[in-house]
């Protein structure tokens, strides 16, 4: 009896210790249990501001590039795309003053009624109308003057033959006259590229197959008469028609 009393005295002195302590120290126990409430609030709330940030910055990401872009693109209107695909080729270059000088001096060769000297894509391209009572030797001699004046005002070796890596200018002489009829009409072009060595003339006015051109000739003017023959006849059948109707 006297043992079971004496277990009893313990365990209620454990009780009142412990019952003490918490007394005692109220606000260490307050302070523990606030601290318990910010840490659970305080990771309960940066998961999701952490996941939204995130997210705004990948939003962003794109719609700022896009914006660079537009500005980028705005700002550059005003400015011209200047091409360069002669960069450090041509040189020296043919100036207008050049093209005048040659234009007069071409005008002057007998044999031409008129002469055109124009810069198209690094192509010096003269055009000649001739006389038309030249021949065909007499047109292509004169192709070969012209050609000769060209490289008197401006040398064939300077301004019209590539170098090592320099591209130069290509030639391209046009003579011809201005005559309807077919069987007289002559038309010579002399053309020399900066990678020639000499340069070549051509009658462009007769056709190198004559048998060919004369088929392709005859097939379209077949086409012409059929074609000219069925317009004939659905006009004729209207006229019947609007005649009928007439009559009745």
């Amino acid at each position: 009896m006297t043992k079971k009393n004496d277990i009893v005295r313990i365990r209620s002195n454990a009780s009142n210790t412990r019952s003490n302590s918490s007394a005692t120290n109220p606000q260490r126990s307050s302070s523990a249990q606030r601290k318990k409430k910010t840490t659970e609030k305080t990771r309960f709330m940066s998961r999701p501001m952490i996941i939204l940030i995130f997210g705004l910055i990948i939003l962003l990401i794109p719609v700022v590039i896009f914006g660079l872009i537009m500005f980028q693109a705005q700002s550059g209107n005003s400015t011209p795309e200047i091409g360069e695909r002669f960069r450090n080729d041509l040189d020296p270059a043919i100036t207008d003053n050049d093209m005048e000088s040659l234009q007069k001096a071409i005008a002057a060769i007998e044999g031409v009624e008129a002469c055109d000297v124009n810069m198209t894509t690094a192509q010096l391209r003269i055009n000649v109308d001739t006389k038309d009572d030249l021949t065909k030797d007499q047109i292509k001699e004169l192709c070969t003057t012209i050609y000769n004046k060209v490289n008197e005002l401006l040398p064939i070796e300077t301004y019209f033959t590539s170098k090592d890596s320099m591209r130069m200018y290509d030639l391209s002489i046009n003579c011809y006259n201005m005559l309807e009829d077919s069987e007289s009409y002559i038309y010579y072009i002399l053309t020399k590229n900066a990678m020639m060595e000499k340069p070549a003339t051509q009658l462009v006015s007769e056709p190198i197959n004559k048998e060919l051109a004369e088929s392709l000739r005859e097939a379209n003017k077949n086409a012409e008469n059929t074609e000219e023959n069925s317009s004939t006849e659905e006009n004729g059948e209207g006229s019947s028609e609007g005649e009928g109707n007439g009559d009745s």
